[in-house]
C-alpha cells in the first residue's frame, strides 16, 4: 500500500535496515574488489547520471587496457561527431544531434 508520499511500508522497513544494508555493501567490497576486477561506486541518486558515469567508468577502463590507441580512436570519434555532447555516442546517420547506439 502507498501513502500520499509515495512510500510503502517496504520502503520504512527497509530504511530501517539501511545500517546493515551500508555495512554489508562494504563488507562485499572490501572482500571481492581486486586490481583486476575492481568495484567502482557510484551515486545512483539520479537514474541518469549515474548512467553517465557507469558509461564514462567503462571508457576510462577499457582506456587504461587499450592505452594510447584507445584514447586516439575517441578523441577521432568525438571530433567527427562534433564534440561530447549530453550522450556519449554519436550515430553519423542521424542528422538531428546526437543519439544513442
Amino acid at each position: 500500500m502507498r501513502s500520499t508520499a509515495g512510500i510503502t511500508e517496504e520502503d520504512w522497513r527497509n530504511r530501517k535496515k539501511s545500517g546493515a544494508y551500508k555495512s554489508a555493501v562494504h563488507d562485499m567490497v572490501s572482500r571481492t574488489s581486486s586490481a583486476v576486477s575492481p568495484w567502482h561506486i557510484i551515486a545512483a541518486n539520479d537514474k541518469q547520471s549515474a548512467r553517465v558515469e557507469v558509461l564514462k567508468t567503462v571508457v576510462k577502463a577499457m582506456e587504461r587496457a587499450l592505452g594510447s590507441t584507445a584514447k586516439r580512436a575517441r578523441k577521432h570519434h568525438l571530433s567527427a561527431c562534433g564534440g561530447l555532447s549530453r550522450d556519449l555516442f554519436c550515430n553519423p546517420r542521424y542528422k538531428g544531434g546526437y543519439t544513442y547506439e
